[in-house]
């Protein structure tokens, strides 16, 4: 482990970005100009550090309206 490290590299920070507004990892590839397989490996190290699921991370802040 690298000591002053950030939380999110700059590639994974831009990874991240799409992830949120519901891109999938084909979409997020492209758009970057990365294989699916690296974006599958910044999405399980962004989901690592974050403690959270692929599913949370997407869901609005808000409840649905019933």
């Amino acid at each position: 482990m690298r000591v002053g490290r950030a939380p999110h590299a700059r590639c994974e920070q831009q990874v991240h970005d799409l992830l949120v507004h519901g891109a999938v990892n084909k979409d997020i590839a492209a758009a970057l100009f990365l294989s699916p397989r690296t974006v599958e490996h910044h999405v399980a190290a962004i989901l690592r550090k974050l403690g959270t699921t692929r599913e949370q991370l997407t869901r609005p802040n808000h409840p649905p309206t019933p």
